[in-house]
């Protein structure tokens, strides 16, 4: 890909997620975070963890804005035509989140709450764009499955419907064949019978 055409669509992706912050991010946020160094223990609900422990991350104020702006960036990430425009969203991300609301990335290193290296911030968020794009793919295919769960109950329900129908419409017929055929046959019983030969005997006698 030309590189002129990469900057364009990089450049063109800054300025989407910057605006996206800008008019979402409450104002709260800058006034209750900063970037600056934390110190140990000083951990503002604002900030977002990054541990796998989901007893945590579910109900942290900064871990749920954090992935309402996932889910923002998400169409972007996928349509970025590759690698480098893929970071390039991430690392603005970061950055936006960092230095425009005053949020920070935070790890907990077996001791005490730390403010997490760009390298560690970058691949939350880069996890987390692909965690979502997983699941709405997961979902998308659920609901496939159910459509045609559907679909093949109604098609296997017509189907009886059809064959009841068809049975009734043969038992019928056959009985209306039956009703027409039973008159002759009661007519070829009656001309079986023996007729019996005229005595012209008597006459003769007569003569």
């Amino acid at each position: 890909k030309h590189p002129k055409n990469q900057n364009d669509n990089i450049n063109n992706n800054k300025m989407m997620i910057a605006t996206t912050f800008n008019c979402m991010t409450p104002e709260l946020l800058k006034s209750s975070c900063s970037n600056s160094p934390m110190q140990a223990h000083e951990l503002s609900e604002f900030d977002i963890l990054c541990t796998q422990d989901k007893s945590l991350l579910k109900n942290h104020t900064g871990n749920q804005l954090f992935r309402q702006r996932i889910e923002e960036v998400k169409d972007m990430y996928k349509q970025a035509k590759n690698k480098v425009e893929k970071m390039a969203i991430t690392k603005e991300l970061v950055e936006s989140i960092q230095n425009k609301h005053g949020l920070r990335f935070v790890r907990f290193d077996g001791v005490s709450w730390v403010q997490a290296d760009q390298s560690t911030a970058r691949e939350k968020v880069g996890h987390a764009l692909r965690f979502s794009i997983r699941r709405e793919k997961k979902q998308a295919m659920k609901q496939l499955k159910k459509a045609a769960m559907k679909t093949e109950i109604a098609n296997s329900q017509s189907q009886r419907l059809t064959s009841a129908s068809g049975y009734d419409s043969d038992s019928q017929a056959s009985t209306s064949d039956e009703a027409c055929v039973a008159p002759f046959e009661s007519m070829s019983d009656s001309s079986n019978t023996a007729i019996e030969p005229l005595d012209f005997s008597a006459k003769a006698e007569d003569q």
